[in-house]
């Protein structure tokens, strides 16, 4: 064959094999479409209209969906590529509300049931049909996973257009092993987590599980714990290949493991069947008995008692560990106060026959008390042994021990216990102290009978049972007040208080004549006396003596007289920077009887609160109504005759202008509804200003001008004879030194006699004139 003939074959045969290559293979190419992802049953907040079905084209050809149908009903022309996702919406309109979607969905006739339903889905010669349980209403959608089953999902509101949410997670949970179980913890077993009983899972598998829903049931088949988020630590529920996972009993009332006897614990899952939902056993594992602090654990497919290892890898441990705890509140004792008490405790490891000694050491090292708690005894869990030696003064040294504990202790740092204290039956034995800090008089430094005279008095109550304190005025031997009485019941306490001391009318000096009175103090173990001048007599009060004796009579019977109580603010400052902090203090003389008490304060200046941290106005409310004026509220419960004082702490605000405020206390006796009101001015400075000492001293001086007026302030003493007393309170300033500024009627009355008499002299002069 010639040459150009046979290249003409070749190109032949060559053109001809070419040819086969040609044929058109996609006939042979993979049709491969697969609902993806059901949105069901949307809740109120998506709308009833957003429903939607999503396709994913997984083969490798594109289709017209022309020839597709959806439960019988067709489509428009739309294209589907390959590893391309398409969403059927009921409403195009709603569904794209809620969902950031990068193409246009395709609208068809959606009618989706709630609780199950079966959906159709078929190009040419392929057909899709699926039925599945559905939750209700809930916001997530049912995914299909990797492996073809199906599931709810784990994003609310679904996945559409993007690969679902359990499409890398596996269905097959029997993967899934109960690893161990913790049914004895030490205290009570329904604790909130991490305490109480909890079990552990395993997952052997090499994919990812998420456990959420499963349950888990005991022996009885009516105690079930559901596996949910707030069962478990961080609300995670998946647990990867190799991984555990704890779940809490975290309180529940129906799931309860047994400590005592046989128990089982088993592990179920939810399945649908074409009879509707199902519940499928997946593990389960028994045990007799239960340690405290110990735990049932898988290791190599068999249950051990182990010390508990959650989230961890279990073993098989014969190692214990025991602890003395010596539990002596103080190092400072009064000998018949002394007491201790010893608990051995297991940490982990079994029960065992222990065996401790004790000791008790003086200060030289001699032995002068032994003790053995236990003596080869078994012990579960833990005990207690409590002693009361009599010890005498001196210091002295406690030792317990364990005697030769049976198993290999892993920490032996707490197998013993010491401690040093002290018996001293002086201790916290303190002298009462008593003092009488001033006497408030008039400038002229007297006093007159029948005046009301308050007596500031400093009180230390150490260790003692008495809660009296009495004060009066004496004269050659004569009582000449009735006693005053205070109530201190706290000891180890400092009390600063003014009682006032009621001068007897003595308007003939039937008693006793003008001079020097004593004054006392007793109570407590303790009396401490002064002296002050009394001269004169009120002239108002004696001015008529026969009908002052008949009413001091009538008033001496009458038992049940009502009498008045009285408040004072007797610590305040005059002035405080804006956004500071002080304390006020309001003294509270009860009256007869016992009453209960609430007082509060604030600060304020027209409509607007300066203290309440907010911008509520103070305008007045019911008076049943607590607003935020009263964050600072105190309450005294007084008996008969008793003194209380009320210690507040006031805030003011960051922003306010310098200038003068008012200081308010009101007082709410039992359940009246009528309020005490005291009102004094307070100056508010900048933080920064530079003025503070003469806004005080300002602001001090107005203050007692505006005291001095109140004539309301008014004390009222309780005496042993049941004759009452209206006693003028003692104002102090804010630095600490009493003014007496209460004025009666009476004594201003008596101050302005002279200007009468010389207008009086004056106008006769004038008449004379004129009729001359």
């Amino acid at each position: 064959m010639s040459s150009p003939i046979a290249w003409k074959l070749c190109l032949f045969v060559l053109f001809m094999l070419f040819s086969l290559f040609l044929v058109d293979f996609s006939s042979f190419a993979e049709l491969d479409l697969k609902i993806n992802e059901i949105m069901y049953a949307p809740s109120a907040y998506l709308g009833s209209n957003n429903e939607w079905i999503e396709i994913y084209n997984a083969g490798n050809v594109s289709l017209n969906l022309s020839s597709c149908y959806l439960d019988d009903k067709t489509f428009s022309k739309a294209e589907f590529n390959p590893q391309e996702y398409l969403v059927l919406v009921k409403s195009s309109d709603d569904f794209q509300k809620f969902y950031n979607f990068s193409f246009v969905p395709i609208s068809v006739s959606l009618s989706l049931k709630n609780d199950a339903d079966t959906i159709n889905f078929s190009c040419k010669n392929s057909s899709f049909s699926y039925a599945h349980i559905f939750s209700y209403r809930n916001n997530f959608t049912l995914e299909r996973r990797e492996e073809n089953t199906w599931s709810e999902g784990f994003v609310e509101l679904g996945t559409p257009g993007r690969e679902n949410s359990i499409f890398n997670f596996s269905s097959d949970y029997s993967s899934l092993i109960i690893n161990e179980i913790f049914p004895d913890p030490f205290g009570d077993d329904d604790l909130l987590k991490p305490l109480g009983e909890w079990l552990e899972l395993y997952n052997l598998g090499k994919k990812s599980v998420q456990v959420g829903g499963l349950i888990l049931r005991d022996n009885d088949d009516e105690n079930e714990l559901y596996i949910a988020q707030n069962k478990v630590i961080n609300e995670d529920l998946i647990i990867n290949p190799g991984e555990f996972l704890v779940i809490y009993r975290d309180s529940d009332s129906d799931f309860a493991l047994n400590n005592y006897g046989y128990e089982r614990v088993r592990l179920f899952n939810f399945e649908p069947t074409s009879n509707g939902i199902k519940e499928k056993l997946l593990q389960e594992v028994s045990y007799t008995g239960s340690t405290s602090g110990m735990s049932w654990s898988n290791v190599l497919g068999n249950l051990y008692l182990t010390p508990p290892t959650p989230g961890k890898k279990n073993e098989i441990v014969s190692d214990c560990d025991w602890l003395l705890q010596l539990d002596i509140n103080n190092s400072i004792y009064h000998s018949k106060d002394f007491d201790f008490e010893i608990t051995a405790s297991r940490f982990y490891g079994l029960p065992l026959n222990i065996s401790v000694q004790g000791l008790i050491e003086n200060e030289y090292g001699e032995a002068v008390k032994e003790y053995s708690p236990w003596k080869n005894e078994l012990i579960d869990d833990q005990e207690t042994r409590d002693y009361s030696p009599n010890l005498k003064p001196g210091i002295y040294q406690i030792s317990f021990w364990y005697a030769n504990l049976s198993c290999n202790d892993t920490d032996e740092s707490d197998n013993k216990v010491s401690r040093l204290l002290a018996i001293n039956n002086y201790y916290q034995a303190y002298q009462n102290d008593l003092s009488i800090e001033h006497i408030y008089l008039g400038s002229d430094n007297k006093a007159k009978w029948a005046q009301q005279v308050p007596v500031k008095i400093n009180l230390y109550k150490g260790n003692s049972s008495s809660t009296v304190l009495e004060i009066w005025a004496e004269k050659e031997g004569k009582l000449v007040s009735p006693k005053s009485k205070f109530n201190a019941y706290e000891e180890f306490k400092n009390y600063t208080f003014t009682l006032p001391l009621q001068l007897e009318p003595n308007c003939a000096h039937e008693l006793v004549q003008d001079g020097q009175v004593k004054l006392i103090a007793e109570g407590f173990g303790k009396r401490v006396e002064d002296s002050f001048l009394v001269s004169g007599i009120d002239e108002d009060i004696c001015k008529d003596y026969g009908d002052y004796i008949e009413k001091q009579e009538k008033e001496a019977s009458a038992l049940d007289k009502k009498i008045h109580p009285a408040y004072n603010i007797a610590e305040s400052p005059s002035s405080a920077t804006t956004g500071s902090v002080f304390s006020i203090r309001v003294d509270i003389f009860n009256e007869k009887g016992s009453h209960k008490y609430q007082v509060w304060s604030y600060v304020y200046r027209g409509s607007k609160c300066y203290s309440c941290q907010t911008d509520t106005n103070i305008k007045e409310k019911s008076e049943e109504e607590y607003d935020i004026r009263m964050r600072n509220l105190q309450r005294l419960n007084l008996n008969e005759g008793e003194l209380g004082l009320a210690n507040m702490l006031l805030k003011l605000d960051s922003k306010m202008e310098e200038g003068e405020y008012k200081l308010k206390v009101k007082i709410k006796k039992d359940e009246q509804k009528t309020l005490k009101e005291l009102t004094q001015a307070i100056y508010i400075v900048s933080e920064n200003g530079n003025d503070l000492e003469d806004a005080n001293n300002n602001l001090s001086n107005k203050r007692i001008l505006q005291q001095s007026s109140q004539e309301e302030d008014l004390l009222v003493g309780k005496v042993d004879t049941g004759t009452h007393f209206n006693i003028p309170l003692a104002v102090s300033s804010s630095s600490g030194n009493g003014l007496v500024v209460y004025e009666s009627n009476q004594e201003k009355s008596r101050k302005l006699m002279p200007y009468f008499l010389v207008v009086s002299v004056i106008l006769v002069i004038i008449i004379s004139f004129i009729k001359k």
